[in-house]
């Protein structure tokens, strides 16, 4: 199995620095045109892909929404994940979808797993009642807490009694999305 092509490589077939490489490779107006052709066709040559991480590590965004559920069971839910995942996708966000078969216990290790800055926001569509604790856990980090059964209004709650999956679904993802780029601009 061959691994990923990394910027020493290329750095080492072209006879630049490795800073070098990843300015050609970023477009950096540092670099001429000449030499950002070279290196382009070698890391093309050499089938070199970006580390997504690594990419987006300087601007300690990951680009990532965690989504955590109950169940795939429930067509509401299989809707609700499906229009998250379509709406994420056409805004280039990834999605980590974790199911906790309707375990607390679970929903509240992932969203720790979650929250050591793995992921720009949160979905987290639960039957818990209560999120102070989760609001705790998430210092710094955009989330949006769903619950489908009826319960008092609290901040950061949408209920979703009648509404669709697919509806609730768009409107939860975009929002965040909105949020997060609202944060970081």
């Amino acid at each position: 199995m061959k691994t990923n092509v990394t910027l020493k490589e290329i750095a080492i077939k072209t006879g630049f620095s490795i800073s070098t490489v990843s300015k050609a490779l970023n477009n950096s107006y540092e670099i001429s045109n000449v030499t950002k052709k070279n290196i382009n066709d070698v890391a093309k040559s050499l089938c070199y892909k970006p580390n997504f991480f690594a990419k987006n590590l300087k601007k300690r965004k990951n680009y990532i929404i965690g989504v955590i559920v109950p169940n795939f069971k429930d067509d509401f839910i299989y809707n609700f994940i499906n229009a998250i995942i379509e709406e994420s996708s056409s805004k280039e966000h990834r999605v980590m979808l974790y199911q906790t078969c309707n375990s607390l216990q679970k929903e509240s290790t992932y969203i720790k797993l979650l929250s050591d800055d793995l992921i720009d926001g949160l979905i987290v569509y639960t039957h818990n009642t209560s999120i102070t604790d989760y609001t705790k856990q998430l210092k710094g980090i955009l989330f949006t807490i769903v619950r489908k059964k009826d319960s008092k209004n609290e901040t950061g709650l949408l209920k979703a009694n009648q509404i669709e999956g697919l509806t609730l679904g768009k409107k939860v993802i975009n929002d965040l999305i909105f949020r997060i780029k609202s944060k970081t601009s």
